[in-house]
């Protein structure tokens, strides 16, 4: 089950049951209530200003008591003034991340994963001077999130900064793998399904100690050793490619695509299982994790590549189940099912990048190409029908990421994405401008969704 954080779960909203701070001019009007929020409320609780529900998205959502999926936050309220410098911007940011966690009886010490979304590269070095700043006044540097931080073509409102978290509520277990330099870890293991999140993963060599990268500008080189990383870094934390169930590639050109498949397919032994269904078995190859893949503008030290990923523990990869088919390419499943520990709870579903390919077709045609109506449309078409096959629902999912090719079509891409997701309030949501999608989609959706 999944509890709404910022939205109304119930007749009684959260400050009445208890549960958050009351929100200010917050009236009981006697079985409906009168609120008014401050521009700072507005974009925490995901409310506009007479407290009605962002007609969009919701600043996260919390599934089965454990696992907290956040909306992308910015230090920029639509409307009002933005902050005077890229600091200021990105400190609010963070604080308006830290209050949605703080509602969902989470913290920064409980992040398992952040990524952060930033529009050029140059600003990495004055982010991660906030970022610890922010972290040690957390008490979170000791044992940080792990983390993938890049940049982006554009986000919303103009702003600079966008950040996006899963973590853990309190008291869930939680365990930091190869930290150590205040900014991030390599993993983080945790939650009651004992899952390992990964950082984005460079092209270095872990031997050398340097910030050089392996393979120069060979994109296939560069994307082996980042994904013998990840394994490493995986299998550090007690999973491995066989407990590996979602990774996103970051590329800074979709032309290096082909290569890091090669790579990709090679690094995660993706033998004879992969597509058939079923459980994993290492004897057979690993089955291919879901996958979103995209081409985004700078990659720190000006890598080619950068992979993240989560796992399952190898003691409970069993849990992990593939729905075959409707994939574009044999090293992607369309979608992975997470069975619960315990019998009665939800199972977690996680859907590859869709965008608009028909899958009956049999082409790498896209349906409307160009027009971005039309393939948003045809994008979450695919989406939902993953979804359906699994056993899942729109009305299900729980946490999506929209990867547009320009932001202004995020007003076309949001009444298709309204259609689609009828119930207010909807999902945790982050959607940006990435460089480039693949087959020159305008537009790709992936998502999170719980299932019975």
């Amino acid at each position: 089950m999944s509890k709404l954080i910022g939205g109304p779960s119930t007749a009684t909203p959260p400050w009445l049951r208890g549960e958050m701070e009351a929100p200010a001019g917050e009236k009981d009007m006697g079985g409906w209530t009168a609120r008014i929020f401050t521009p700072e409320q507005q974009v925490r609780l995901g409310v506009d200003e007479q407290g009605n529900a962002n007609t969009v998205q919701r600043p996260a959502v919390t599934f089965s008591n454990d696992i907290v999926y956040t909306s992308g936050h910015q230090g920029i309220v639509a409307g009002a003034s933005p902050p005077a410098g890229f600091a200021d911007e990105a400190r609010a940011a963070l604080e308006a991340l830290q209050s949605t966690l703080k509602d969902a009886n989470s913290s920064f010490s409980n992040i398992c994963m952040v990524t952060c979304y930033l529009t050029s590269i140059s600003l990495y070095k004055e982010f991660n001077a906030v970022y610890v700043e922010v972290l040690k006044a957390a008490g979170a540097d000791s044992a940080p999130p792990s983390r993938a931080c890049f940049a982006v073509a554009a986000l919303n409102n103009g702003s600079r900064v966008e950040i996006e978290c899963t973590a853990v509520v309190n008291g869930s277990p939680r365990q930091a793998i190869g930290g150590g330099n205040g900014i991030f870890s390599k993993a983080i293991r945790a939650s009651k399904s004992d899952l390992v999140w990964a950082s984005g993963q460079l092209a270095l060599d872990p031997n050398s100690k340097t910030k050089n990268l392996v393979g120069g500008d060979d994109p296939g080189a560069q994307s082996a050793q980042a994904l013998s990383n990840l394994k490493s870094v995986l299998e550090r934390a007690g999973s491995g490619p066989q407990g590996l169930f979602r990774s996103t590639v970051f590329l800074t050109d979709i032309t290096s695509y082909g290569p890091m498949n090669s790579a990709y397919a090679k690094a995660l032994n993706l033998g004879p299982a992969a597509g058939e269904g079923g459980e994993v078995k290492s004897s057979e190859g690993s089955i291919p994790p879901a996958r979103a893949a995209f081409a985004v503008t700078e990659l720190p030290l000006g890598g080619l590549m950068e992979v993240c990923g989560v796992g399952r523990s190898l003691e409970r990869a069993d849990k992990i189940h593939v729905l075959p088919g409707l994939s574009a390419s044999p090293v992607y499943s369309p979608a992975i099912t997470l069975l619960p520990e315990t019998e009665g709870q939800d199972s977690l579903v996680y859907v590859s990048g869709q965008v608009a390919l028909d899958p009956a077709s049999g082409t790498k045609d896209l349906v409307g190409a160009g027009d971005v109506e039309a393939e948003a449309r045809q994008a979450f078409k695919n989406l939902c029908s993953v979804l359906e096959q699994t056993g899942s629902s729109p009305g299900a999912v729980l946490k999506t990421n929209v990867y547009c090719a320009s932001i202004e079509d995020v007003p076309r891409i949001d009444a298709i994405y309204c259609e689609v997701f009828k119930s207010i309030p909807r999902p945790a949501r982050t959607c940006v401008q990435v460089k480039q999608l693949p087959l020159g989609a305008l537009v790709e959706v992936c998502c999170i969704a719980s299932k019975k």
